[in-house]
């Protein structure tokens, strides 16, 4: 701006304004601890700045580094690794960085004078990566924008970090729910939550076309199906994932051909936004595992209430990754560019949709399996009025209402049938699956045995073992009694040209799968000690039923 076209009323508020703002500075400044820079010394100045951080809140440890949570622009906060620059900013912000500075004064003397300084990157660098382990900061194990639960139904909510439970919490919703409900105030939220999700085609569930109605909706006069009631568990661990140290992630699956509009993506999105109040970010697999993996870590670290991987199309679903995240607490990760794994705090939901996903068997008991089928060749075509999700964000309240009642329900009353037993997640099971089998859900472990049986390693190793069974029955056999049939079943490459066995081959196969049990199957394996080289005989044994039926 040209100074003499100036607005010289406009140039004087500006003055006073920037007047205004510095005296503001320095007072804020005045009232802030000192903070000694010593040249000589200046790890002796990280630990100072290091205790007080520790006094306040700014920076987290999520089990292998800091992370400070920030508010993105759609209200949703994220956690993010903490850097040099953002100690040095912080550091400004809580303390008064000095020097002490050799001053001639007018009658000649030297004196020493405390000058205001600015914090060196060498001083940041050394309390990021120098003093790792020493810092004494806040566990950080997640964000919170749903209330906070207790074992004994109590319900909690808070502003900030709470350092009772490790969850940073945000915009936590104020909610009505019944101080001590009943079987029958349960049963109508169960109700209102399968209402409002009627028109969703559970692949199993009974369906009806009402009068006027261009689609048909699930009968709410019959009791929920198994998928409905994965969807409904999923629903409830949603909006209690935050409070559980460990809870399985849910895979919404379709088939390979007419999966695509059956609303799987939609009700991942629905379940989030009653659960977090945001629409969650999805991603996509990537070009193979190790990418997968990277970017569910990256995900993870973010530590939003859900993570959603979409479009997992006609793939086998394995991550030891993933595995470990829906097990662990802390779970073990690779961090990008590291060699080694770390541990890293989660209460995230994990979910996941597909056409035609096939889950490998160490994920089968760790997903909620949810089937949608609209029993049709083209779903994308049937009608529904636009906006859907828009009324799941105005309904937040009473849905989360809804599925907290039947929660505190549940907590209120211990003494509710258990459904069946699953390792890992048994406080998970009675917050997000019992209350809703006592009224009249089903168990969606009741899926385990299908899962397993439909995963192509087992698959392939039942073949195996029924060869087996017909050509050998229950004989005792050493490795090299074993026909060249079945070899050619365990490994191609093991039955060589010259029409021999290739032993190492055949002996790894049998080594890893020594006392097996699958599709009724057991492997045994016999050593012969009385030798003076060992020598290993297998039987197979015939049950004829699998320990998850």
């Amino acid at each position: 701006m040209n100074f003499q076209e100036a607005n010289y009323g406009d140039v004087y508020d500006r003055i006073v304004r920037d007047r205004t703002a510095e005296e503001a500075r320095i007072a804020a400044i005045a009232g802030l601890p000192e903070l000694l820079i010593s040249e000589s010394d200046p790890t002796a100045t990280a630990k100072l700045l290091a205790k007080l951080i520790a006094e306040g809140t700014t920076f987290l440890f999520n089990g292998h580094g800091l992370v400070r949570v920030v508010v993105e622009a759609d209200g949703m906060p994220r956690a993010i690794e903490a850097n040099t620059e953002m100690i040095r900013v912080l550091a400004h912000e809580i303390c008064r960085p000095v020097k002490l500075t050799k001053v001639k004064k007018d009658d000649g003397k030297i004196v020493w004078e405390k000058r205001d300084v600015r914090l060196s990157t060498d001083v940041a660098l050394l309390y990021l990566n120098g003093l790792e382990g020493r810092w004494d900061v806040n566990h950080f194990r997640g964000i919170s924008t749903a209330p906070i639960l207790a074992n004994d139904g109590s319900i909690r909510i808070h502003d900030g970090f709470d350092e009772c439970t490790g969850l940073w919490c945000h915009n936590i919703p104020k909610l009505a729910v019944s101080p001590n409900p009943t079987e029958d105030t349960a049963r109508r939220a169960l109700s209102e939550l399968r209402a409002f999700f009627q028109t969703f085609p559970f692949a199993d569930s009974k369906r009806v076309l009402k009068a006027g109605a261009d689609v048909e909706t699930v009968d709410l006069g019959s009791d929920p199906g198994l998928d409905e009631s994965a969807f409904l568990v999923a629903l409830l661990t949603a909006v209690c994932r935050p409070s559980l140290p460990t809870a399985p992630g849910c895979l919404i699956n379709s088939t390979s051909l007419n999966g695509a509009g059956t609303g799987k993506g939609l009700l991942v999105r629905s379940i989030a936004v009653i659960g977090s109040g945001a629409k969650p970010v999805a991603f996509t697999s990537g070009h193979n595992r190790d990418e997968f993996d990277k970017r569910l870590v990256a995900a993870m670290i973010k530590a939003k209430p859900v993570v959603f991987l979409d479009n997992f199309n006609s793939e086998e679903l394995t991550s030891n990754t993933l595995a470990s995240a829906l097990t662990e607490d802390p779970c073990e990760v690779r961090l990008m560019g590291q060699s080694q794994n770390v541990p890293l705090y989660t209460r995230t939901l994990i979910a996941i949709t597909g056409n035609g996903v096939t889950i490998a068997e160490d994920l089968a008991r760790r997903l909620l399996l949810i089937m949608l089928d609209a029993k049709m060749e083209d779903p994308e075509l049937r009608k529904f009025e636009p906006g859907f999700l828009d009324t799941v964000f105005e309904a937040r309240g009473d849905l989360l209402t809804h599925a907290l009642t039947i929660w505190r329900w549940g907590r209120q009353h211990e003494a509710l049938p258990r459904g069946k037993p699953l390792g890992s997640f048994e406080l998970w099971a009675q917050w997000c699956r019992d209350p809703l089998l006592a009224l009249g859900c089903r168990d969606p472990i009741d899926r385990l045995a299908e899962i397993k049986a439909a995963d192509p390693k087992r698959r392939a190793l039942t073949d195996i073992f029924d060869a087996w069974w017909s050509c050998h029955q229950d004989d005792t056999l050493k490795a090299s009694d074993i026909d060249d049939g079945i070899v050619q079943l365990i490994d191609a490459k093991a039955l060589r040209s010259d029409g021999k066995v290739s032993r190492q081959k055949l002996a790894r196969f049998l080594t890893q799968h020594a006392d097996t049990r699958v599709g009724g199957y057991h492997l045994e394996q016999i050593k012969d000690t009385a030798r003076t080289r060992p020598v290993a005989y297998y039987k197979l044994g015939f049950t004829g039923s699998t320990t998850t039926e």
